[in-house]
């Protein structure tokens, strides 16, 4: 065989061979070096079935004393998971059996023109994510008792009245149904270093059961709080959850917040989540998505109403405070919103001072919100709590030195480079409203709409907005949301 081709182009990825690099995107995505070996072979030969023994005799010869067949396996697996492809409904990798994979998807070589593609960890925010949760393939063999037969068993050995007591006990929670819960729980703090603690208990709780439903639906909504951009992923995770399993309420719940946050598709977003609402009635998230679908459409006291509503059903979910917060905001309460986030803030949650931030601005407060703004953005980051004060106080003082331009300016050159400027976009467009620079806020909403970014669901109905609502090129911008009635 001849020298593989250095740099290979298939779906949404780019494999680049010398440099050992697999992006989705644009994105990197870790992949380790057997794994990535063995996608860089098949790759380099689509169509053609590339047998085990290749395979060993290419990546695994010089170790002796490895387990060929359970390392092969264990790469496959790997290279799956990156991939985000299904051994049984391939996209990329096909298994032979008895013989080896064939690589089933179109795959162009890119010639070699020193031009480098931008990595996410380029931007300095962090706002951005790595890359969006992978699906996992191929789980290890499940080991899981038999209620039924163990109780026969407990029957036998100790007779009748201890099955009694056995079938009394509360039935046991699946190791996949435990990873989901916590996951979400941390999912729902709302801050990256959570965000991903919550996407690696999803990932193992599909690992412990492809088939359990709800996990797919939470790593749906992770992979678009990591990447903004990631709507077709996230909305093909969503309705695997919904075909895997069409009574699971949060699911639906899930779907249909995509569907209305990244697609705009506001009428099948809600035949799913009152579906959501009718199988799961004590879930305080679909209350809650519920909500923003109200407020978004312009019926932000309805969304209010849903909320409080929530709130008193469900006083253990803090996140709703973070809704709470924001729909102050919209509903032009910037003192209530401001209260809310500080409350939220008194329990170690960062997520309202988003809306403290902008309630501020709104009233003038420019010193407070950019303070508050910058708490928020660094939530979004992985910079210890001293290194997030430090930021906080320097961009104070840039502002109290420089004014706001300065202090705006400062982030919209932090975010000015691709793929953060597409990422950010929707923010950026904010800032530029403050600034009173509409015409290039207008440009960056046109960004932000092209990337599908789930902030701009709210146009029709945030106040810093408010001065460019009768400009055409707007208008037509809320047309292609349909937010236009």
């Amino acid at each position: 065989m001849g020298p593989l081709p250095e740099r290979f182009r298939f779906g949404s990825f780019e494999l680049d061979r010398r440099n050992g690099e697999l992006r989705k995107s644009g994105l990197r995505i870790h992949l380790e070096n057997q794994p990535f070996r063995v996608l860089a072979m098949l790759s380099s030969r689509p169509g053609e079935i590339v047998t085990r023994d290749e395979l060993k005799e290419a990546i695994w010869a010089s170790d002796t004393h490895v387990d060929f067949d359970r390392g092969l396996t264990r790469a496959v697996n790997k290279m799956r998971l990156a991939l985000g492809d299904s051994g049984a409904n391939p996209r990329f990798v096909e298994t032979v059996p008895r013989r080896g994979y064939r690589f089933v998807a179109p795959v162009t070589h890119i010639q070699s023109t020193g031009e480098e593609l931008l990595a996410t960890d380029s931007t300095t925010p962090e706002l951005a994510s790595t890359e969006p949760p992978p699906v996992l393939e191929e789980p290890p063999p499940r080991r899981r008792a038999s209620w039924t037969v163990l109780g026969v068993a407990v029957a036998v050995a100790v007779g009748a009245a201890a099955w009694w007591a056995l079938l009394r006990k509360p039935a046991k929670v699946s190791p996949a149904r435990s990873g989901y819960e916590r996951g979400m729980a941390l999912i729902r703090e709302l801050s990256l270093p959570k965000v991903r603690q919550g996407i690696d208990e999803l990932r193992q709780s599909v690992q412990d059961d492809p088939n359990f439903a709800p996990a797919w639906a939470g790593l749906s909504q992770a992979a678009i709080l990591l990447d903004p951009t990631a709507a077709d992923t996230a909305i093909e995770y969503a309705r695997r959850s919904v075909d895997l399993d069409p009574g699971c309420g949060e699911c639906h719940g899930i779907l249909g917040k995509l569907l209305f946050t990244t697609k705009w598709n506001w009428e099948e977003a809600g035949i799913h989540l009152e579906k959501a609402s009718a199988l799961k009635p004590d879930s305080s998230s679909i209350q809650v998505s519920l909500a923003m679908r109200e407020a978004a459409l312009g019926r932000v006291t309805e969304a209010l109403h849903i909320i409080e509503q929530a709130a008193k059903r469900f006083p253990e979910a803090l996140n709703i405070g973070t809704n709470r917060a924001q729909f102050l905001y919209l509903q032009r309460d910037y003192d209530g919103a401001i209260r809310e986030s500080d409350r939220m803030h008194a329990m170690n949650l960062t997520s309202g001072l988003e809306w403290k931030a902008y309630s501020l601005f709104q009233q003038g407060r420019h010193a407070d919100a950019i303070y508050a703004l910058h708490g928020f953005l660094g939530s979004w980051s992985s910079a210890s709590p001293d290194v997030i004060a430090s930021r906080r106080n320097a961009a104070v003082t840039r502002f109290m030195s420089a004014g706001l331009p300065a202090a705006l300016g400062d982030l919209l050159k932090l975010t000015g480079s691709p793929p953060a400027a597409r990422i950010h976009s929707h923010n950026r467009a904010r800032w530029l409203m403050l600034l009173g620079r509409h015409d290039e806020a207008i440009k960056e909403l046109t960004v932000a709409v092209d990337a599908g970014l789930t902030d701009i669901i709210f146009l029709k109905v945030d106040p810093v907005f408010d001065p460019i609502r009768s400009d055409p090129a707007f208008r037509s911008i809320l047309r292609t949301v349909r937010l236009d009635s």
